[in-house]
This record gives structure tokens, sequence and C-alpha cells, in this order.
């Protein structure tokens, strides 16, 4: 079961659909979307909901804005709890404090944040909404200067949303009235796409690497992907996954009644083990980046999860040793310097010049930069880590053209 929303649809997700055939929610996102006009299998939201009471096949949303249809049309439904509960930050960090009881953190409101001192707090820590997506509003603070810089930020940006600014995502996505605080994670940072089967073992379905240009970056510019790296982190993740699992189902003394789709964001600590960033429920990588697992393994993840499926990683993976290669995925946001001249200039983004940062490029998805805060995403893959340092690194304003 499917559904489908804004801000972003691949024809590849839609071809995974139209093999498929399962079930997808009709809506005006679809249509939007589906440019090759594939042919789905489309219900009504009577429909959508009787087939879920009727047949266990997993819920899988492309965007957390769809879980707030779901909510509406399902509001008793596990799926529904569990997504809650992963999907608020705070919630979940109460969650499985039991896992982690070392772990310092504090969710507040806008009016405890205005009188909130630096020492009161620990030492580094980061400051992001407590429902949230793709790194907006996430700040790291280390300094009281930094801290009294950044709840001057959040406090002119909070008002401004709450004052009607037209806003990149809905309430039920970013919301800038509460904020999570919590102690920095150091260490490597991950992410894995996985679900939950019903016994609440999970399923890896890849796992990425996210480098950063440095200490304060926190976009979501790239991630990357080896054998390498997957053979070493896969048994730790299988072992962490069920663990949080098994202690969320405690807290809200509920079974998954089917398979539970989920984009992990962990921070490898200095003995190996796994700290939690963050789970986003419903879903894998936002806009469908989640496709990497194709492109470096050949794993149909929509597929993966909706026949019950596992990745044969034992093949996949028998020749790490020798397989040099990283696949990535990056990010390009969209160039300021186009946003602010689009209404009056005849402008646009040097997607060709773009194409060429790449020495083997699968695919290059051109974004509407004029509606969407990003312009492109791409898949590719390179033994240089020189090429990684590149992408991670290039300033898309460079990629601004003014005709």
């Amino acid at each position: 079961m499917f559904v489908v929303e804004q801000p972003f649809a691949s024809d590849f997700f839609f071809r995974s659909l139209e093999k498929l055939q399962a079930p997808v929610l009709r809506g005006a996102a679809v249509e939007e979307f589906n440019s090759a006009n594939r042919n789905l299998n489309l219900v009504s939201d009577k429909e959508f909901v009787e087939y879920y009471r009727k047949i266990p096949e997993p819920l899988y949303c492309n965007s957390e804005n769809g879980l707030s249809r779901v909510a509406t049309l399902l509001p008793d439904a596990p799926f529904v709890r569990f997504a809650e509960l992963f999907k608020n930050k705070a919630k979940f960090r109460q969650a499985v404090a039991p896992l982690y009881p070392n772990f310092v953190f504090r969710e507040v409101d806008l009016t405890e944040l205005q009188t909130l001192r630096y020492e009161d707090l620990p030492r580094r820590f980061v400051v992001k909404p407590s429902v949230g997506f793709l790194s907006v509003g996430v700040r790291f603070v280390d300094s009281a200067a930094d801290w009294e810089r950044v709840r001057t930020e959040i406090l002119r940006e909070s008002a401004a949303s709450v004052d009607g600014k037209p806003a990149a995502f809905p309430r039920e996505v970013v919301d800038l009235t509460r904020y999570l605080i919590e102690e920095t994670i150091d260490g490597e940072e991950i992410a894995v796409d996985a679900y939950f089967a019903v016994d609440g073992t999970p399923v890896v379905l890849d796992v990425l690497r996210h480098p950063f240009a440095d200490a304060n970056d926190v976009r979501d510019r790239i991630y990357t992907t080896s054998k390498k790296f997957v053979r070493r982190l896969l048994p730790t993740l299988e072992t962490t996954l069920a663990r949080i699992g098994a202690t969320v189902a405690a807290a809200l003394d509920t079974s998954f009644d089917r398979a539970f789709p989920l984009h992990a964001e962990f921070r490898v600590a200095d003995d190996g083990s796994l700290v939690p960033i963050e789970i986003n429920p419903g879903r894998f990588a936002g806009w469908h980046t989640t496709e990497l697992a194709f492109y470096a393994y050949g794993v149909d993840v929509y597929e993966t999860l909706t026949r019950g499926g596992r990745p044969d990683w034992e093949r996949i993976l028998a020749d790490a040793e020798t397989d040099d290669a990283v696949s990535f995925f990056a990010i390009f946001e969209s160039p300021q310097t186009l946003v602010e001249s689009a209404a009056t200039s005849d402008v646009a983004f040097d997607y060709d010049a773009l194409a060429r940062e790449f020495s083997t490029l699968f695919e290059l998805r051109r974004i509407d930069w004029r509606r969407r805060p990003l312009a492109a995403i791409a898949f590719a893959q390179t033994t240089e880590p020189q090429e990684l340092e590149r992408v991670l690194t290039l300033d898309v304003e460079r990629l601004a053209q003014t005709r």
C-alpha cells in the first residue's frame, strides 16, 4: 500500500508501483508526478481503508507529508501510533531512554527557550525542531555566544512561521514551535533504510555514510555507500534496530500489525555502538534518494518491502574486500541568486555543468527549483575520494545562469 504526496516522486518509484500493482491512494500528487502515465492501481480513500483492514500488506509513504493523511483515514491503526512516536523526536528520546540512560536531552517551547541559560545546558549540544525534516532548523552550539546567536535566529524564524510566512513543509512535517535540545553525539554519522517485520525483526535494505564539509555543516548534501562499509556495520545495525523496535513497541504497548518502513540516522560511538539521532517513520530516505540501493546493489527497496523480502547481503558483499567503488547520491540546494531573481529575470540552473562533476553518473534528476528548496539530485559512483570532496563542497551558486 502506498501514499504519494508532495514534494516529489520519481519515475523509478512509479515504475515499481506499476510492477507491483499494489494499491496507491488516489490524490493530486499522484496526478502531478506520474508524468509518464504509469498504470497504477489507484484506489479511493474508502477502498484504501478497506484494503488496510483486510490485507496485512506494508504501508509506505513516499513523503512525511503523507503521514497526516494516513492518520486521518486510519486514526486507530498501529502504523499511526508508531509513526507519531518516531516522528516526534522528543517522544522518541523518552521512549528509548532506557537503552541510553546517560544521554542528556530536554524539550522546550518558545517561552522557555527565551530564558534558557547556556550554563544550564550541555557544553556542546544540538538544537532542532521536535518535529522536523531535511535538517531544517538544526543548529550546533558549543559556546555561550553561539547560544545567543542561535536562540535569536530560532525566535525570529518561529515568529515568521507563526505570522503566516509561507513554509517549505507543513507543520506535521516541520514544526518551529517546540525544540529538542540534546547533547552532541560524536562519531561518524550513518543512515539506514529498513523495515520492522511483524515480529519486530529489522530488515536492512541499505546502509549510508553521511560526510560533512566541516564541524558546523548540517546539510544533507551527500550520502555514500560501499560494500566494505555495509559489511562493517550490518550486524551492529540489525542488533541495535531490534532493541529499539522492541523498546518502542513496549512503550506503546502495541505490536506491529504489518511491515513498518523507516529511515534511521545514527552516530557510531568510540566503542562501536550506535546512538540514534532520529528515526523517520513510514518512509525511506527522503526525496527518493533511497533508490541509491538499486544503483549500488540492485535492490529495489519498494519491491523488497512489499514482498517481505531481504537483500541477499551474503551474495552482494562477497567481493567486498576487492571492490573499491563508492556509490553515492548528492542533493543540490536551489541557488539563492536564482530564487531571488526568478520572478524578474530569465534565469536557469546549469544541469550540464553539474553533470560534468561526476566520473560515473547513473542519473541526474532535475527538480523545479522555482517551487522547491532543491534544484537537483544525482546518483553516481566513484573510486576517487577527491570526487566526493569536490561534490561535498560544491558551491551551487556557480551553477546559476542568467540568460
